[in-house]
């Protein structure tokens, strides 16, 4: 410190000279009355003008503080010409307690106390620097967002917020008068630093007084964590301070290293940030705890934010909440899987479906093509099997035999009399996932169209009205699409009009398929549509259709069906088929597995997409459309189509 100041101090190497010749080799030790005098003499210059500096409101301000493991030091300079010069300074010895904290807040509490030191010098400027050699304390003091600062520097930090202080880190060997402070302390405590202690004793009880639990529950962690190895230990290294690599910790506290600058030790517990950190015994009642009215997930966490915290917190109060019996069985519907589209067939009534409608009480036989949307309409006077497969007989002789047949698992579709007149009619049956109706999405759609047309007032030109209206996917309506021309109705026409035409199957083909990919990205979009992943022959899972409540049946996976999305699965009443929907994973040992795999597809999905996207960025519009369609879609319709076929590639 004399060497540092020196350059103050007048006639310095003629006063220190009984003190260097001790330093000379072959020198006898003599403490005499000469060396005695010029320790003296030095001392005196050291707190005396022309070394102490007169303040000036006027020049750049510094406040220079250090901590030791038993003492506080800080110094206050001015810039003069160029060099630093001291106004004051000032130390004091730690008390018992504060000997306890961690270095972080030591080096806390020097910053503060030296601040306040200071303060009839520091009021009132629009800004002074402190010089710290504790690089983890800049961004705390520099943010101005003490939330998640260790709450005994929180409190510290409060009463640094009356100054305009900005901190800066400065290396500890360039720290030499504070830190000299800080290893010869005061021992003399300051008027003000007992006044100090009182409000900073005053504060600690009014912050214990808001913690979360009572006095009887706070002594019961307490106790807990005197007993806890772990613990101990790592308070241990809070108050006497950290090794400098993790390697040199044991591996048991090893996840507090990484947060040990946000870790204290207040009243015998181990403090993160302004939680505390529970002990091991107690975690496993403190996550029952947390669950307590059987919140979700992120507002369990939300609710440990606020009190507790140890490490892994967030993954165990995860796996706890995943493994929670009645929130498992009570668990909402699983989210929507993205848009399936069918694709377009290559020809007319080379694929149908049919479903049974209900219109005032009586039945009807729905069935519609998927290239053309043509819809046929049957009345059914009762539901047994053999009247479905003659009014489909009926139909067929008008239309022709289809290649494929797509229902539901009614009764009346999965008979063997149904099975026997697919075999002589020679088409092949399909049947959707039950209880899963959105599977067969053109049916259900055809059936909604029907029930409008029946409820009118002439449903048989309601009938040929729709088809004969052009279908807004593909361009056009249903007759020309099926019969290769258009129909003739009471609305005047031009006879050229009702020719046989067949369209171009070609561009029908591209414009269905662009008005199919811009439903999906909005379909999507809207509902938040994720894939669930897939699941594997033997994986437990339970089982809840819409119309059940509760997730409180188990299964077990038998198989993939052929249908998309589909499993054939095993339970107390034999196999059944479910869609993937209705079934969720129930091993507890593989909870992250639906989360991890979901990420990958999503990352899967997001790589396509990007790659995709900067390819087709460079092609023109009318690469995919015809003129025609440019006119009728939108801007911003064509490229939100573009965009999902990128993703179907």
């Amino acid at each position: 410190m004399v060497h540092y100041l020196g350059r103050y101090l007048p006639g310095l190497a003629e006063i220190t000279r009984p003190l260097n010749d001790l330093l000379k080799a072959d020198t006898v030790w003599t403490w005499s009355h000469a060396q005695e005098r010029a320790l003296t003499r030095v001392k005196e210059l050291m707190t005396e003008a022309p070394v102490l500096s007169f303040f000036d409101v006027t020049k750049p301000t510094i406040v220079s503080a250090d901590a030791s493991s038993y003492g506080l030091g800080g110094v206050l300079f001015q810039q003069h010409d160029g060099c630093l010069r001291p106004v004051a300074y000032c130390s004091r010895t730690l008390t018992n307690t504060e000997t306890k904290y961690a270095q972080i807040e030591k080096e806390c509490l020097s910053m503060v106390w030296a601040c306040e030191r200071f303060s009839k010098y520091l009021y009132g400027l629009d800004s002074f620097v402190i010089h710290t050699d504790h690089k983890p304390l800049i961004p705390l003091i520099n943010s101005k967002e003490i939330d998640m600062v260790p709450l005994r520097c929180q409190r510290l930090l409060i009463r640094l917020m009356r100054f305009n202080a900005k901190a800066e880190y400065v290396p500890g060997k360039s720290l030499v008068v504070a830190d000299a402070l800080s290893r010869h302390p005061s021992s003399t405590p300051h008027l003000d630093s007992v006044e100090l202690m009182d409000d900073i004793t005053a504060l600690e009880e009014s912050t214990r007084a808001a913690w979360p639990m009572s006095c009887s529950r706070l002594n019961e962690v307490i106790e807990s964590t005197k007993t806890d190895p772990e613990l101990q230990v790592v308070m241990k290294y809070v108050r006497q301070g950290w090794p400098k690599y993790p390697s040199q910790v044991p591996e048991l506290v090893k996840p507090y290293f990484a947060v040990k600058d946000m870790l204290s030790v207040c009243d015998d517990l181990l403090v993160y940030s302004d939680r505390i950190v529970v002990p091991s015994v107690m975690r496993s009642e403190v996550k029952r705890k947390l669950h307590d009215g059987h919140m979700g997930i992120v507002k369990c966490r939300e609710r440990a934010k606020q009190s507790v915290w140890w490490p892994g917190i967030s993954k165990e109060i995860q796996v706890s909440i995943e493994n929670c019996a009645f929130c498992r069985i009570n668990k909402p519907a699983q989210h929507r899987e993205p848009l399936m589209n069918t694709p377009l067939p290559d020809a007319p009534w080379v694929r149908i479906a049919a479903d049974i409608c209900e219109v005032n009480k009586t039945n009807y036989l729905v069935v519609v093509d998927y290239f053309s949307r043509f819809i046929d309409i049957a009345y059914l006077p009762d539901m047994s099997g053999k009247t479905v497969v003659l009014r489909l007989s009926n139909m067929f002789a008008r239309w022709g035999c289809p290649d494929t047949l797509v229902t539901d698992n009614g009764p009346q579709f999965v008979g063997q009399q149904f099975q026997d007149f697919a075999a002589a009619y020679k088409f092949h049956h399909i049947t959707t996932s039950p209880y899963f109706p959105q599977s067969n999405g053109e049916a259900e759609r055809a059936v909604r169209t029907a029930k409008h047309i029946l409820r009118q007032e002439d449903p048989f030109l309601a009938l040929l009205a729709y088809r004969v209206t052009p279908i807004q996917a593909t361009g056009y309506s249903p007759a020309q699409l099926m019969l290769g021309r258009q129909l003739r109705t009471p609305v005047p026409v031009l006879e050229k009009k009702l020719m046989p035409e067949w369209p171009d199957f070609s561009k029908v083909r591209e414009t269905d398929n662009m008005a199919k990919a811009n439903n999906k990205l909005y379909y999507d979009k809207r509902h938040g549509c994720r894939p669930l992943p897939e699941l594997k022959p033997g994986d437990p899972v339970t089982v809840k259709t819409d119309n059940e409540k509760g997730w409180n049946k188990t299964a077990t996976v038998v198989c993939k069906h052929t249908t998309p999305r589909s499993y054939i699965i095993r339970t107390e009443n034999g196999d059944l088929r479910r869609n993937r929907k209705h079934l969720r994973f129930l091993n507890p040992s593989s909870c992250h597995r639906d989360s991890d795999e979901e990420k990958s597809v999503d990352e899967e999905r997001s790589q396509s997409r990007r790659l995709c996207a900067l390819h087709f960025a460079f092609l023109p519009a009318e690469h995919f459309c015809t003129q025609l369609e440019m006119q009728r879609i939108s801007a911003k319709h064509q490229f939100a189509a573009l965009y999902e076929l990128c993703t179907c590639l």
